[in-house]
């Protein structure tokens, strides 16, 4: 259930609230053995539990200037062991700004997320750590067709996150892009 509201001309507000009663819920769980790729194991839990509220804000500071902001809150429980649930972080914050500048047909953008503490294993003994990530791209368009792009993704090179493998330090990305569109 959730609702959205004009908080003030150029601001959106969101707010959402979940509940979900899952039977024979599939968790997973990562093994560790070298470099990744890891394995990974599924099983199948009985009942779970899994409830929270979204917040969310999203702005058009200008014509030209827009910014989102989003929260989670996120409660879960394994009913049989009374535990939280693996890897599923009971806090996230996310952001994104974007600065378009189309005189020079230029973008901008900066965007991030937090992830807060969650369990690898499900006695909750053995909590991860909470982390940041924070990328940046910017793009620009040459034409109606051709794109340019930089992306670097990671920007603090954070790196050796247990239960997301495919954070690994800073990456950067590049490429062109053409599009077509049939009239």
């Amino acid at each position: 259930m959730g609702a959205e509201w004009n908080i003030l001309a150029d601001v959106l507000g969101g707010v959402s609230f979940f509940r979900n009663d899952l039977e024979n819920l599939v968790s997973s769980q990562y093994v560790k053995s070298g470099r990744p790729p890891w394995d990974l194991y599924w099983s199948n839990m009985n009942q779970a539990l899994t409830q929270g509220i979204e917040l969310n804000l999203a702005s058009l500071i200008t014509n030209h200037i827009s910014a989102r902001l989003g929260y989670t809150y996120l409660n879960t429980e394994d009913k049989k062991t009374g535990k939280q649930l693996t890897y599923k972080s009971g806090e996230k914050l996310f952001f994104e700004f974007v600065w378009q500048i189309p005189r020079i047909g230029l973008g901008i953008n900066v965007d991030g997320r937090y992830i807060g503490k969650r369990y690898k294993d499900k006695e909750n003994l053995n909590p991860l750590s909470e982390y940041a990530l924070a990328n940046i791209s910017l793009t620009k368009n040459f034409t109606r067709v051709i794109q340019l792009y930089l992306r670097v993704d990671n920007i603090f090179n954070k790196k050796e996150v247990e239960d997301a493998y495919t954070i690994d330090g800073t990456e950067l990305l590049g490429g062109l892009r053409l599009s077509y569109q049939r009239k």
